[in-house]
């Protein structure tokens, strides 16, 4: 999904995936990763925080986390941040 920039598909398939798991920190990872990329920092924030909750160590959700914090705070689209 990545690589051919199809972010709204790849959200959706972790949806589904946390349909049938709902406890599954990856997913909610994932998810929060596609809704960074489609610049929804609020709703990526809540899948973040999710993950930690679920496992509070996971240093993706961590990162993915700072980094919705960051859109949010300074309203950075997110094609910025990629470095």
């Amino acid at each position: 999904y990545e690589k051919l920039n199809r972010w709204q598909s790849a959200a959706a398939e972790f949806r589904a995936a946390l349909e049938l798991d709902p406890d599954r920190a990856e997913a909610q990872v994932g998810l929060g990763i596609c809704l960074l990329h489609l610049n929804k920092p609020a709703e990526a924030m809540r899948s973040f925080e999710i993950a930690l909750e679920r496992n509070p160590k996971d240093q993706a959700a961590m990162t993915g986390r700072h980094a919705a914090e960051m859109l949010l705070t300074l309203g950075v689209p997110a094609v910025l941040l990629k470095g």
